[in-house]
């Protein structure tokens, strides 16, 4: 799911068998189906943003119709999907990455895993339809071996930076879910700096909401808050916040 900031609607893509394309329009018809193509890969749980800037969504790291991991990059525009043909496409296993759009860079930021021993993240910024690997330490998100819990990224537009939150690994031990900043200086990305849990507020709002699995629910940032919002469900206690 991905929120488009111009015509203020939520476009959802969902996988197979159905494979078909949602927008949610708060003010005007509510629920509708898009009747177009859909990307040939299986869409399953694969990051999507809105590409303000081009005006466009972008979808990434699917599974191709094998089943195999794929590292195509699709868009949509115009009410139609297309397969974008980019340059250096990152190499991700397991349907491991996470997606986040900043509107200061005009890029798109992804934090994906190929896969490696070592259980490490790294990130990638999407700019004129070729990715690079950014020059950004990796991040220890994933779990050795390839299996894949990562957390959520959000771009804060108040401070101007990419955030990630969710867990992190040392080897085969988990060292507890955390939240990251992505400091860049200039052309040279100084990498991802471990903020701490302090800088969680928890929300007055705290409520009873019906999901049935522990977790990060999502997290983005909020315009009209003009703050980045985390919603957890802690199933011991029953409360998101």
């Amino acid at each position: 799911m991905a929120y488009d900031s111009d015509a203020q609607r939520l476009l959802v893509l969902t996988p197979p068998p159905q494979n078909q394309t949602w927008i949610f329009d708060a003010e005007g018809w509510g629920w509708q189906r898009l009747h177009t193509n859909h990307p040939d890969d299986r869409p399953g749980s694969a990051p999507l943003v809105y590409e303000e800037h081009l005006r466009r969504f972008v979808l990434f790291g699917v599974l191709d119709p094998a089943s195999q991991q794929s590292n195509r990059t699709w868009v949509f525009q115009d009410g139609l999907w297309q397969q974008l043909l980019v340059e250096n496409p990152p190499e991700v296993v397991g349907g491991c990455a996470e997606m986040t759009y900043d509107p200061i860079g005009e890029r798109v930021l992804l934090l994906a895993s190929d896969g490696n021993s070592a259980g490490l993240a790294y990130t990638y910024a999407l700019e004129n339809n070729r990715w690079e690997q950014l020059n950004a330490p990796p991040l220890p998100a994933v779990l050795p071996g390839g299996a894949c819990p990562l957390g959520e990224m959000t771009y804060d537009a108040s401070d101007q930076r990419a955030l990630y939150f969710g867990g992190a690994y040392d080897e085969s031990e988990f060292l507890g879910p955390n939240l990251w900043e992505l400091r860049e200086d200039g052309a040279a990305s100084t990498g991802w700096v471990e903020l701490g849990l302090e800088f969680l507020r928890p929300s007055p709002l705290q409520h009873n909401f019906p999901y049935s699995q522990s977790g990060i629910l999502t997290f983005r940032y909020s315009p009209r808050y003009r703050r980045s919002m985390l919603v957890i469900r802690d199933d011991t206690t029953g409360l998101t916040m």
